[in-house]
């Protein structure tokens, strides 16, 4: 693909060309940088200078300093101290300054994937965000500070990206993505303390186009999507490239992430694409246990409910999501299974996607140790005579009904053929999973279609995933 995009990687900024002192889109007026961390400070100067910084806080007033390498290259980590502001660094050479003013101190957040989380508050033409006249209203917040990326694709790492820091009004949060804004505005109430969030969003994009080459090469060809010069967003690494690689140098404190759908016909490798983009971001961003929430795509379009090989197989993609989150630590999944819209891929229910995000935030991040976050987690499954015992995890206090059949379970027998069963939430926390027709039960299966909708919450209200007890191949 590097011919497709080979004029994007030629408009990118040369620092040669500009020898002059600078600094990337992300270090301007308004910034929020990340409380009790090493932010870097970075930018550019002529190869060989001097550089120094200082800021308007503590041991930071003192003045830093690095020298440009000869790239023109230099950087500097600020020891920020707890939420507060406004601040001012300033960035000098011997002949010229920058002041950087109204910065705040506080918790900084990167918000990416493609559709679901570029989807602004003001909704898609013809596709609404349930609330988003309310929210826009009452919007105006000088602590919640947005940077909305412009879209940039590139062939190898960029150097910059462009967007400027907003304050939280009307007119910036309509276009913001309703997922982020609804997240910073429950950390805004609920912490009291400034809040960046970072937008890096492309819609339709597949997540090989969110991964760095190098990540790539470790996969074979038939489990990567094929490459478009037509679709260039979908180049393989050309967002990372484009909109992760140049910002990978900014403190933040977690990433959320809402992408899928653009892989949900050949959902299987995402099983291993998934964890490969998030240990590979936290070797960019230099945070090995940089926490890292996502969510899981939410069911829709009934026409595809028969799973084939030819037809939509999401179900299967939501598998590869689940698996993730049990498996690879400081990860969390939001379950969208009771926020589906059966004809479209764009729930207009996005505050309870944004809320679910902050649950696990506040609970892993932020001491709120009382509240649940993921819903009900299946973990095995054991069998008694014609019934199927499942057992979970994620519960602390227990299912939302007991003895009240729930709906979409199935279960099959040795000939792998599935029937509705009844199912019911015992107090030991167990669902009982049974049918007439099947005797001797071998698997289960819980809302394993492509539309579906949730029976099964914990007592907080949180849905449990879909998930099957076999791993037959179809």
């Amino acid at each position: 693909m590097r011919f497709s995009l080979l004029a994007l990687a030629l408009s990118l900024p040369c620092s040669d060309a500009l020898a002059e002192l600078r600094l990337p889109a992300l270090v301007s007026d308004g910034m929020v940088l990340q409380q009790e961390s090493d932010a870097r400070i970075w930018g550019w100067a002529n190869a060989g200078e001097t550089v120094e910084v200082s800021a308007s806080w503590g041991e930071s007033a003192v003045p830093l300093s690095a020298t440009a390498n000869s790239d023109g290259r230099w950087s500097i980590e600020l020891d920020t101290p707890t939420a507060s502001g406004p601040h001012t660094v300033t960035i000098s050479t011997t002949e010229e300054s920058i002041s950087v003013s109204n910065i705040l101190i506080g918790e900084v957040w990167l918000c990416s994937g493609q559709s679901n989380m570029a989807m602004p508050v003001e909704g898609f033409k013809s596709q609404p965000v349930e609330g988003s006249q309310e929210a826009i209203i009452n919007s105006r917040d000088d602590s919640l500070r947005l940077f909305p990326m412009k879209v940039q694709l590139a062939a190898e790492p960029a150097e910059d990206v462009t967007g400027t820091w907003q304050s939280a009004t009307p007119e910036s949060v309509s276009r913001f993505s309703a997922v982020g804004y609804f997240f910073g505005e429950k950390l805004r109430g609920t912490l009291d303390v400034p809040v960046g969030l970072i937008l890096a969003a492309r819609s339709s994009s597949a997540i090989e186009s969110w991964l760095p080459s190098a990540a790539i090469k470790e996969f074979p060809p038939e489990d990567l999507i094929e490459q478009d010069p037509k679709i260039p967003h979908r180049a393989h690494s050309s967002l990372y490239n484009g909109m992760i690689a140049p910002i990978s140098d900014y403190a933040i404190r977690g990433v959320l992430w809402y992408q899928g759908e653009g892989n949900r016909h050949h959902p299987l490798p995402y099983a291993k694409l998934l964890p490969s983009l998030i240990e590979n971001w936290r070797q960019s961003f230099q945070s090995p246990e940089l926490p890292f929430y996502f969510a899981q795509i939410a069911p829709n379009v009934e026409r595809f409910n028969e799973l084939t090989e030819q037809q939509d197989r999401a179900a299967f993609l939501r598998e590869t999501q689940f698996q993730t989150a049990k498996n690879l630590p400081h990860t969390g999944m939001v379950v969208t299974l009771d926020i589906g819209s059966p004809h479209t891929i764009h729930p207009p229910k996005k505050r309870e996607v944004a809320d679910r995000f902050a649950y696990f935030a506040l609970r892993e991040l932020y001491g709120y140790t009382s509240i649940g976050a993921s819903g009900p987690v299946f973990e095995r499954v054991t069998f008694e005579d014609d019934t199927a015992i499942l057992h979970f995890t994620g519960m602390a206090k227990g299912f939302l009904n007991y003895e009240v059949p729930l709906e979409q379970f199935t279960i099959a027998g040795s000939d792998r053929v599935f029937h509705p069963a009844t199912a019911v939430c015992k107090r030991d926390g167990t669902v009982h999973v049974s049918s007439d027709q099947v005797q001797d039960p071998v698997a289960v299966r819980y809302a394993w279609k492509n539309w579906t909708e949730a029976s099964l919450f914990d007592s907080a209200g949180l849905p449990a995933s879909s998930f099957r007890t076999d791993q037959w191949s179809w």
